[in-house]
């Protein structure tokens, strides 16, 4: 098995402990990279740390809210003090509150504090994140940056307002990170996940919408978190080298056809 080049790299993983972030931890471990863990949830990031031991024995974990700079400053030297380097940092984490994702509906009902609050952990979080990554990273002249965003990033909805609006701030965050840092040897993009069959969304759509978002889909699946941590792995490695600056869709299509795509099925022969 390859390794894309990746072995002997050490990354940190934001939004580690579940979903995607788990996923991409534990194939950075398979393929020899050391990872330092990085959630709100520390239960979650030490059961992955003790998943991943026997691949990466240099695993660890780290407790951070990335709206708090101090606690983003601290996880990035801890990388430092514990490896010497910071080779790639994975930007997964996001405000996964169920009573947030419930009230951002919208933007005529949207509340402020809300808003506020979205902001806060869905935009600001990732750039203190991008902003002390640069800051290790500037000494040794490389390192890999890949922010997740979201498919709401790129199309309207009906409600997630804030949450599509952050993650369009991610979007434009890449561009800028990486205009700004290529020439010093960093890399920055963005991996766009469609609907994937997280926690997050197992637990907070339901079975109907659900389908409905399969129904869209190109391919006769939603994506797993590894769909969408396979992406995130490929972009940050040495094999993507010449990549940077990018917004990359894995959504199974959901954005290239026509909005008429799902009803056309719906009442083809034989469907």
């Amino acid at each position: 098995m390859t390794t894309l080049g990746l072995e002997g790299m050490t990354a940190i993983v934001t939004g580690a402990a579940s979903g995607i972030g788990r996923a991409t931890a534990k194939i950075f471990s398979d393929l020899g990279v050391s990872v330092l863990c990085a959630d709100l949830n520390a239960a979650g990031c030490d059961e992955v740390v003790a998943s991943i031991r026997h691949s990466s024995p240099g695993a660890r974990s780290f407790t951070v809210d990335i709206s708090d700079e101090a606690g983003v400053a601290s996880m990035c030297d801890a990388a430092i003090e514990t490896w010497g380097k910071l080779d790639i940092i994975v930007n997964c984490a996001f405000l996964s509150d169920p009573d947030i994702i419930r009230h951002d509906g919208a933007v005529g009902d949207l509340q402020a504090d809300i808003w506020d609050r979205s902001m806060a952990v869905n935009a600001r979080g990732p750039m203190l994140v991008c902003k002390h990554a640069v800051r290790v990273m500037l000494p040794r002249q490389t390192g890999s940056i890949v922010n997740v965003s979201s498919t709401h990033s790129i199309v309207g909805e009906l409600g997630a307002t804030s949450y599509g609006m952050a993650k369009a701030a991610v979007n434009s965050l890449t561009r800028y990170v990486a205009t700004q840092y290529g020439k010093s040897g960093i890399r920055c993009n963005t991996v766009v996940p469609g609907p994937t069959r997280t926690p997050s969304l197992l637990n907070n759509v339901s079975e109907g919408l659900q389908a409905i978002l399969e129904g869209a889909a190109l391919t006769p699946f939603l994506g797993e978190p590894e769909d969408l941590a396979h992406a995130i792995v490929f972009v940050s490695s040495p094999w993507a080298r010449y990549i940077t600056g990018e917004a990359i869709c894995v959504n199974g299509g959901r954005t290239i056809h026509a909005p008429t795509f799902a009803q056309e099925m719906a009442s083809a022969p034989g469907s």
